[in-house]
């Protein structure tokens, strides 16, 4: 059996988000959505998430700049096990 998981998904294509979101909410995960870089911090500083999934090309930035920013401020939690 598969745990529940957090996910938080982050595009600014509405349709695919929406999409994608309820395809794992059908599946029984908790998802967050998000419509850009910004709104995905702002989604990470207000909770805990167990995946980050994220379009690449959005319009108010990237997802590896998100990387970054999850890498930089949130570090204890993406070591290595």
């Amino acid at each position: 059996m598969e745990s529940i998981r957090k996910i938080l998904i982050v595009d600014d294509d509405t349709l695919f988000l929406n999409l994608l979101a309820q395809a794992l909410r059908e599946r029984g995960h908790i998802v967050t959505t998000a419509s850009g870089v910004q709104e995905a911090r702002n989604a990470l500083l207000a909770d805990d998430f167990s995946l980050v999934c994220s379009d690449i090309r959005m319009t108010d930035g990237t997802g590896f700049e998100l990387l970054d920013y999850i890498r930089t401020s949130f570090a204890k939690y993406c070591q290595p096990s």
